[in-house]
Formats: C-alpha cells, structure tokens, sequence
C-alpha cells in the first residue's frame, strides 16, 4: 500500500510532458539554425569555421529571445519542469560549444 501523504516516486528517466515538449522545442530550433548556418558550407559558399562562427552567434541571440519570453512571461527559476530559463541556458551552452568550434584546429 501506497502512503498517499508520500509524494510519488517517479521512475528514473522519466520526465514530464510540459519538459518533453520545451526540450523537443529547443531540438528542433537547435537544428534549423544548424541547417541554415551549416548548409552553405556543402556548397562551398562558406567554411566550416564562418559557419560555427554564425552559429554561435545565433545560438547567444536565441539564448537572448528565450531569456527575454521568460521574464515576460513570469516563469519562475528553477521549477520542477523546464521553462524558458533552461532553454536559455541550452542556448548559451550550444553557443560556447559552436565559439569553441570557431577556435579548435587540427
């Protein structure tokens, strides 16, 4: 028998459907700037590094956008579910990732 003033346990790896869609969100904006900055390079119309350069910038303005939607918004920092803060956090991430790209020679 379950305590019901026990919270539920939650398996592990699961994770709630308001933070599934924020994540597949972030993904799928992740890879249209990919695609948009990177395509060019398969052509030859830009070099790898113009390219992650673009990126990273990009990447930093949607980390701007998505931290801007949240404050309006009124999302708190750090709740249970991801949110706007995350997302720009992700962002951030991707950007030093892709400046890191920038810099990095084999």
């Amino acid at each position: 028998m379950s305590d019901p003033s026990q919270p539920a346990i939650k398996p592990a790896g699961s994770i709630d459907p308001v933070s599934r869609h924020r994540a597949a969100w972030f993904v799928i904006r992740l890879l249209m700037l990919a695609v948009l900055t990177f395509g060019p390079c398969f052509t030859l119309a830009r070099s790898f590094q113009d390219a992650a350069g673009l990126l990273s910038f990009a990447c930093s303005m949607g980390g701007f956008v998505s931290m801007i939607f949240a404050k309006l918004s009124g999302e708190p920092i750090g709740q249970g579910s991801l949110n706007g803060w995350d997302e720009a956090l992700a962002f951030v991430a991707a950007s030093r990732l892709a400046h890191f790209a920038v810099h990095f020679q084999a």
